[in-house]
């Protein structure tokens, strides 16, 4: 997520499924509740049709945060 634009999108995705956060920052998300995997995989595939990727590999979200 590089923008105001894409944090709003994320917002959104979380919201329709009824999911509260409490962070929604460049890269993170941080969720009150536990997430079963159905939901995950429904936000993936939304935020993948927004042009977003769910980055759920550790070792990809350690170099993520690398190039940054």
């Amino acid at each position: 997520m590089v923008s105001n634009r894409c944090k709003m999108v994320v917002k959104e995705e979380l919201r329709k499924l009824g999911l509260h956060f409490i962070v929604v920052d460049l890269g993170e998300v941080e969720i009150m509740e536990s997430i079963t995997m159905s939901q995950r995989e429904l936000l993936k595939a939304n935020l993948l049709l927004s042009g977003l990727e769910l980055m759920d590999d550790k070792r990809a979200m350690l170099i993520e945060k690398i190039k940054m």
